[in-house]
């Protein structure tokens, strides 16, 4: 019966393909899918981007200001050799976070409070030995967590 009942009616099947239909052609026209060329930097450019690193620049401002990825950003700082800066937490900032943990506070709200990533703190915390909570273990700490 269910079965019958799919394919019985024809025309809003039709009327919706074809809704579709005019939906994705207009979407080709007016915003053409495909990749964004990339762009290469110059020496000089790479050297500027190297010191401004060294300077205290991130990876992320420098992607902005010279417009390329930020993994780009980092290959050209490997190949320069320059020396990368650590990133996440803190030893002082990770004792910390696996003190607010174990009092209930979520993982992404650790990441929000010292400006990381969720996944940072995890692996920070685990480097630590804390014992990770499973999905359904939520604490019982302050709200919001």
């Amino acid at each position: 019966m269910e079965l019958l009942g799919r394919y019985s009616n024809w025309t809003s099947w039709t009327d919706r393909l074809q809704v579709l239909g005019e939906t994705d052609s207009r979407r080709r026209e007016d915003s053409p899918v495909g990749r964004g060329v990339a762009r290469r930097l110059t020496r000089d450019e790479v050297a500027q981007l190297a010191v401004e690193y060294q300077n205290g620049a991130t990876v992320y401002d420098l992607a902005e200001r010279f417009k390329i990825h930020r993994t780009t950003v980092s290959q050209h700082l490997h190949r320069q050799r320059a020396r990368m800066r650590r990133r996440g937490m803190t030893e002082q900032q990770t004792v910390e976070a696996a003190r607010l943990y174990r009092q209930g506070w979520s993982l992404a709200r650790l990441g929000g409070h010292f400006g990381v990533d969720g996944a940072t703190v995890w692996r920070d915390l685990r480097q630590l030995g804390v014992p990770m909570r499973k999905p359904y273990e939520r604490g019982g700490g302050p709200a919001g967590s």
